[in-house]
């Protein structure tokens, strides 16, 4: 009985992240990886990071600024935080400053911004290609 209730509280808070954050993205070798998720505070835009252990528990990394704003509010949309290159970058959508942030992906799962391209000061960017070469972003 005990260890149904511990599987249902994990579903539980599995679900309410699910629902309560904006995007998530995750990377994992099917036992145990990382998880990433952004607030979008509209007074300054982090990514969220996460550890997964192999029974699906988390482990809090730290909290990595975009260098960009949030809206304030859920985006109700996949795809504000992605992983590309095999999981060695991480894009994350900037909705309130109408960018975009790359980071580098460290072997301990710890983020470093590397870059941060769209419409800053009102001038749009050129295209760019990530370093993992299949990816572009403006």
């Amino acid at each position: 009985m005990v260890h149904r209730r511990v599987i249902g509280g994990v579903a539980a808070l599995a679900a309410a992240l699910i629902l309560a954050v904006p995007g998530i993205a995750a990377a994992s070798d099917g036992r145990s990886g990382y998880v990433y998720t952004e607030t979008n505070a509209a007074t300054g835009n982090a990514i969220l990071a996460y550890a997964q252990s192999a029974n699906g528990s988390l482990t809090w990394i730290g909290t990595f600024p975009t260098r960009g704003l949030g809206t304030g509010s859920g985006l109700a949309t996949q795809g504000e935080v992605i992983l590309a290159g095999g999981g060695k970058w991480l894009l994350a959508v900037n909705a309130g400053s109408n960018d975009i942030s790359m980071f580098r992906v460290r072997d301990d799962g710890r983020l470093t911004l590397t870059d941060r391209a769209g419409e800053l000061s009102g001038q749009r960017s050129q295209p760019r290609e990530a370093p993992c070469g299949r990816t572009r972003y403006a």
